[in-house]
């Protein structure tokens, strides 16, 4: 078993050079996984396979990783369907097939013939280009758990490859707040909306999210940390029996001569100058969780340069915190004020003279009312979640 697991993942790897060193013509899916019948209706033990995956602008270049590898050679083995959703603005299952032995009764010409499959596999991974503008990955991951219960009624995996990051339907990340919103409401607004996929007794593996290629520009560990716990949520919402997110990182290029999408915003740190200083203003998520005064562990990534700002310049500092104005005006003044007083502790831990910060005050909602929160009369968690945030101002020392 160890050698033809071996022996699968060269063949694997052998069509993946094979198909770069041909990338510039574009390629095609080899005949031998149909794309003009459904998946084929076999339960086997280890359930059905689907590779949902991107060839677009902003994500690397589509390929085979060492998880999806894996999972193609269990299901080879087992005889198991596998199926390749092309995830675009119309995601779409575009090849389907199982490995069944042609009955050669020889075990190098069985050996051999797996690992030409895997090898299709591979390609067919490779050829996958965006056929529609636009990226709707929970359409994606919905067609994706369809296509496996087409196989099997139970059981069975799905892999999603790819950044993550909507720019169509519901899940439109170029929204304001939506990349820094907090998962579970997230998942509330789809629920209410009807709009979670239907995942039931499908395990999902999310592959890539948060890895982008150029033109799109790079999340924060932030953002991307909290982007992979979206997609966890709504998968396990859409009633996924197990979430897992492969820590692999993805990189390198787009594939060339693909149809433009929308890029996605990313947030970050803002900075402001005017004549007096600089306005620095964090994002909530980018510090604390929601209605969290901790500070998250990636907070000195944020905080460490602000403090070696205000250091070597000498500038004056004050904090002021601010919180969506969804609970009471006593409560939320009181968490403002707690969050600019971690961040005042923080800032001085990291190296900030103490007597160079002025000013340390909570605000809560500012004067908001909840009318800010509501688009067309219903409560959006990507229009709040503006409202949460921490504001730094630099002064300069003589003034």
């Amino acid at each position: 078993m160890r050698n033809k697991t071996r022996a699968l993942a060269a063949a694997a790897a052998a069509a993946a050079v094979v198909a770069a060193a041909g990338c510039a013509s574009e390629p095609q899916p080899p005949p031998s996984l149909s794309s003009s019948v459904g998946m084929p209706a076999i339960c086997a033990k280890t359930g059905p396979v689907v590779f949902a995956v991107s060839g677009r602008q902003d994500s690397p270049a589509p390929a085979l990783t060492g998880t999806m590898q894996a999972a193609a050679i269990k299901a080879i083995d087992a005889g198991a369907a596998i199926g390749l959703v092309d995830v675009d603005g119309h995601p779409h299952l575009v090849a389907a097939s199982a490995f069944s032995d042609p009955g050669a009764g020889n075990s190098i010409a069985l050996n051999q013939d797996r690992m030409n499959f895997l090898g299709q596999i591979a390609s067919a991974v490779f050829a996958i280009r965006a056929a529609a503008p636009h990226v709707d990955v929970l359409d994606a991951l919905d067609t994706a758990g369809r296509a496996v219960r087409a196989a099997c009624t139970h059981g069975g995996t799905v892999y999603l490859r790819d950044s993550g990051l909507s720019e169509t339907g519901v899940m439109d990340f170029r929204q304001p707040g939506l990349l820094e919103a907090m998962p579970s409401e997230v998942v509330a607004s789809l629920t209410a909306e009807h709009q979670l996929p239907d995942l039931q007794g499908v395990a999902v593996v999310l592959v890539g999210i948060g890895d982008t290629a150029p033109p799109q520009q790079p999340l924060s560990i932030a953002e991307r940390d909290n982007l992979a716990a979206i997609w966890a949520a709504i998968a396990r919402a859409g009633g996924a029996t197990s979430v897992q997110i492969d820590p692999a990182p993805l990189s390198g290029s787009a594939p060339a001569g693909v149809l433009p999408v929308s890029l996605v915003p990313v947030l970050g740190v803002g900075r402001v100058h005017d004549s007096r200083g600089t306005t620095i203003t964090v994002p909530e998520l980018l510090l604390f969780h929601f209605n969290s005064a901790a500070l998250i562990p990636t907070a000195n990534a944020v905080l460490q340069p602000i403090a070696g700002q205000a250091r070597s310049q000498h500038l004056r500092v004050s904090i002021t915190g601010y919180a969506s104005p969804e609970g009471s005006a006593g409560y939320n003044i009181a968490l403002s004020e707690r969050r600019a007083i971690e961040v005042r502790d923080r800032l001085i831990a990291l190296g900030l003279p103490a007597a160079q910060i002025t000013d340390v005050a909570g605000v809560g909602a500012a004067g908001q009312s909840l009318d800010s929160c509501l688009v067309k009369g219903r409560f959006d968690e990507a229009r709040c979640a503006l409202l949460r945030r921490v504001v730094v101002k630099l002064f300069p020392g003589g003034s």
